[in-house]
């Protein structure tokens, strides 16, 4: 689980990334870790991402490719693939 203090490094990070209103951490339901398998002709193909969940029912999706997802991942030591949700805050 990630902390208070690593949630506002998280929020500075994404208010510096999509130049939006800098969020507080009262503001967040939840981090939630997500590792969908998407099967298609026979090939499985991995997503990962971390949704952070607001108090007012919005979510955005941090993908697997961005340097805030590879950040997040050092702090919590992200599976490579996860079966169920892990809940990081």
């Amino acid at each position: 689980m990630l902390t208070k203090e690593e949630v506002i490094q998280i929020l500075r990070r994404l208010h510096t990334e999509l130049d939006t209103p800098l969020e507080m951490p009262e503001e967040i339901a939840a981090l939630v870790y997500r590792s969908d398998s998407l099967s298609y002709g026979g090939t499985v193909t991995y997503s990962r991402h971390i949704d952070v969940e607001y108090d007012y029912s919005g979510c955005y999706g941090i993908h697997e490719d961005t340097p805030l997802f590879q950040f997040i991942g050092a702090l919590c030591g992200l599976p490579q693939k996860a079966e169920e949700d892990v809940r990081l805050y």
